[in-house]
């Protein structure tokens, strides 16, 4: 018979408190910190929903007023933001949320940098106590989460910045960059008026005149050539042109975002011989070699190869241009009548693109690219487009050839690298706000 010794009696107690403990920090940590989880989840989508509610509501504001391409900060925009951050807040269930700083745990702020290139951040930071059952017993302190959220409202923009005719150039020498005026020509410009990012200079007999609007341009460094603007030759402009403090930028509109070529990777080559007769589809073409009667289908045309337009008539409505190439020209001998889709109505925010692909108020759109495109359009008395030209690196000719007494006329804003007015008739441009191409404000979640 064994004997027992006292001393190891009660041991298994031991062993069993131990792991009770254990097991209770398991449990403490799975259900508290399940719920801390939880909270932290909740508070970060009500902080981001807070944000997007304050940021929403400063780009409808935006949207809704003429600035356009520029932030010009208000306190009208910090109390749109700042009240429907903290409405969005409370509905869930996040009250005492105040106007704070970048030092306060639970309250939204705005940051506001003005100017071409500004933009405004619409921060919401929330902080809660999580009800814990477990967990202080071991920390003795509450269980807080405190998130933050950000959201970044950029402007709304218009590719001319409300102007007829627009150079993006910063800088220009030997005529190239800026806005030229050139030639014999008689040039009307009626609303939206002429703007160069460097220079405008006007040379010949011409006659530039431009009603309801005006003549700038900037200098980006004083003194700089083409400062103060100095017209050579025998003709007239009105008004004079005058230097502008700021300078027009429009690389934040992403345009290419809303080009949407067709799949099929095929770019066939299209010539039209002048007796010849064709209606075209939408889709990829190569190049465009055109002397006939041409008729164009709604919808988006992605052209990679030179265009030439030199006999007959080009015709189509809701059209949109999406051009790769090195050379597009579209002659005097062509009796031309191409729009772009136009929907919206004045005053109203245009759809981004049409079930067809076209893209609301752009006629024709050439990217930025290391090659510098020549675009040249030569109106004719029965020249007629509508919507906007917008060929960042391009070089862009408008050449007026109508018929004496009659004019060229666009309904269009024109905007490239350099833009020439030239020739030797009357060239008539109809700023229309409702046909400029444009975009909402828009937002961008930071973190």
């Amino acid at each position: 018979m064994k004997s027992r010794k006292t001393s190891e009696s009660g041991q298994i107690l031991v062993f069993l408190a131990l792991v009770l403990m254990g097991l209770l920090g398991f449990t403490a940590l799975a259900i508290d910190g399940g719920m801390i989880y939880a909270d932290r989840r909740y508070t970060q989508s009500a902080a981001d929903a807070a944000s997007l509610a304050g940021a929403g509501a400063i780009g409808e504001h935006l949207n809704d007023i003429a600035t356009r391409n520029t932030i010009a900060c208000t306190t009208q925009i910090n109390s749109i933001g700042i009240s429907n951050a903290v409405n969005q807040a409370g509905i869930n269930g996040y009250s005492g949320l105040a106007e704070g700083d970048d030092t306060t745990d639970h309250g939204v702020f705005i940051t506001c940098v003005s100017g071409s290139t500004g933009y405004i951040d619409v921060v919401v930071r929330l902080s809660k106590v999580t009800s814990t059952s477990f967990v202080q017993l071991f920390t003795g302190n509450p269980m807080r989460n405190s998130v933050a959220s950000t959201t970044r409202v950029y402007p709304a923009t218009e590719a001319g910045g409300g102007h007829a005719i627009v150079s993006l150039s910063v800088g220009c020498g030997n005529n190239v960059g800026g806005v030229h005026l050139g030639g014999t020509t008689n040039v009307d410009v009626t609303g939206g008026g002429i703007f160069s990012n460097s220079c405008t200079d006007a040379h010949g007999d011409f006659d530039v005149l431009v009603k309801q609007a005006e003549i700038n341009y900037h200098c980006s460094v004083s003194p700089e050539p083409w400062c103060p603007f100095v017209p050579d030759g025998g003709g007239t402009i009105s008004p004079e042109p005058s230097p502008e403090s700021t300078y027009l930028d429009i690389t934040a509109m992403n345009v290419a975002s809303l080009i949407d070529c067709w799949e099929d990777d095929s770019y066939d080559n299209f010539k039209l011989l002048p007796s010849q007769t064709a209606t075209l589809s939408p889709g990829n073409y190569g190049s465009w070699d055109i002397k006939g009667t041409l008729k164009l289908q709604p919808g988006l045309y992605c052209i990679s190869g030179s265009v030439s337009m030199t006999g007959g008539t080009v015709e189509g409505s809701d059209v949109t241009i999406y051009y790769t190439g090195d050379a597009f020209t579209l002659n005097g001998g062509v009796g031309t009548s191409l729009s772009a889709p136009n929907e919206a109505g004045a005053g109203q925010t245009p759809p981004p693109a049409r079930e067809d692909r076209a893209v609301e108020d752009l006629l024709l759109y050439v990217p930025p690219g290391d090659t510098v495109p020549v675009i040249n359009i030569n109106g004719t008395s029965d020249s007629g487009l509508v919507g906007t030209i917008l060929a960042p690196t391009s070089l862009i000719t408008i050449n007026g050839n109508a018929t004496a007494g009659k004019e060229s006329k666009f309904y269009t804003s024109i905007i490239g690298f350099d833009v020439n007015l030239t020739g030797a008739s009357n060239i008539n441009i109809l700023y229309d706000p409702d046909v400029e191409f444009g975009r909402p404000s828009f937002l961008s979640v930071q973190k």
